[in-house]
């Protein structure tokens, strides 16, 4: 199997439910996250699903929460954390196309634009790091540095202490209910 339609090899993370006797796939969900760098799943306390979380760098670049339920082949996820990214340092991406300075995190000595290929994650998931409470709210734990969003705060695979983090949310992902206090997704 492939990770990408054009047929070469990409590595990620993948959910699909295996029968347990006969090791056949019932259902391939497909890609859960780019690069998958860590994951966890686990039986939820609502019958029929089964909830994961994975750390991607792309595809999404963040903490991915996901949900499975079997009887339906279907399949949620949530963006739920969000990480700095590694601008590059030419205006010409690997691919060719020519981008704008990023000024914002540009200094009179590294100029930066507004492209990225960065596989580091800046962040650490807890195992299993997914609580539910309830049917009502979902908990996930992580290490990550901070603070998260700031661009020019990266090139090694640490560039600050890395602090406990948590987010709690609404147990119905389709909603956008965030329960914890933080800074905003989109910051």
């Amino acid at each position: 199997m492939t990770m990408a339609s054009d047929g070469l090899n990409h590595q990620g993370g993948i959910a699909f439910i295996i029968d347990a006797s006969t090791l056949e796939m019932i259902t391939n969900y497909g890609q859960t996250s780019g690069h998958s760098f860590a994951n966890s799943l686990l039986k939820s306390n609502e019958a029929g699903f089964y909830i994961g979380m994975d750390l991607g760098d792309n595809y999404p670049r963040g903490v991915n929460l996901w949900e499975l339920k079997a009887a339906e082949k279907q399949k949620k996820s949530k963006l739920v954390y969000k990480f700095k990214t590694r601008h590059g340092t030419n205006p010409t991406s690997p691919a060719g196309t020519a981008y704008d300075e990023y000024t914002e995190i540009s200094t009179s000595e590294k100029k930066f634009y507004k492209w990225s290929n960065d596989n580091y994650c800046y962040t650490e998931l807890a195992h299993p790091g997914i609580h539910e409470i309830g049917n009502e709210s979902i908990i996930i734990f992580f290490a990550g540095e901070n603070p998260p969003l700031d661009n020019s705060q990266t090139g090694e695979v640490m560039n600050a202490a890395r602090n406990v983090g948590w987010v709690k949310i609404s147990r119905d992902l389709s909603s956008d209910t965030v329960l914890s206090p933080g800074e905003a997704l989109d910051a």
